[in-house]
């Protein structure tokens, strides 16, 4: 693949991006499986299927807000030639 050089200016940025989206999905799939995890055996156990669905729903929130910090994403400092 052959990039011109104002696309390899940005290149530095595009792979901090990616490493730290890869970052964030692991944190993001960890948090979802763990909540996951705990809710079907206290659900079973006698948890109210309510309060199962807020806690559910609550960590749905953190994980879409988790993602959305890597909108803020600003990379390394690549200076201008």
């Amino acid at each position: 693949m052959l990039l011109p050089p104002r696309l390899l200016a940005q290149l530095p940025f595009a792979v901090g991006l990616s490493r730290k989206t890869s970052w964030v999905i692991r944190q993001n799939l960890w948090l979802s499986l763990g909540v996951v995890t705990v809710l079907i055996p206290a659900t079973i156990f006698g948890l109210n299927i309510g309060t199962a669905v807020l806690f559910h729903e609550g960590s749905t929130l953190i994980v879409v807000v988790n993602a959305l910090r890597l909108l803020a994403f600003k990379g390394p400092h690549v200076r201008s030639s």
